[in-house]
């Protein structure tokens, strides 16, 4: 056995940590592609970009897209649960 591949805790259907330090997540691995600008999410009307912010995703209203010098509220969320199974990318937040 490659002592890289033991296990160190485990937590059923969700995650495996290795001895390694290796990380192996058994559920929540699916991701979907932000929306681009003007093309949006017909169910909701935000567009959506991913930024190198360790990580992050912004979400913008298409009809931004009409108005570009509208000014708009900014809504910072910040989730707490390090996602351990989910990323920002996730369908489940995609939503």
């Amino acid at each position: 056995m490659n002592p890289g591949s033991e296990i160190e805790y485990e937590i059923p259907y969700v995650v495996r940590v290795h001895k390694s330090g290796r990380v192996e997540r058994l559920q929540g691995t699916e991701t979907v592609p932000p929306s681009p600008f003007g093309e949006g999410e017909p169910a909701s009307g935000v567009a959506s970009k991913d930024v190198i912010l360790d990580p992050a995703r912004i979400y913008l209203p298409t009809a931004a897209v009409v108005e570009p010098n509208k000014k708009l509220p900014v809504v910072v969320f910040f989730h707490g649960g390090a996602f351990m199974v989910h990323t920002t990318a996730s369908p489940i937040y995609h939503k």
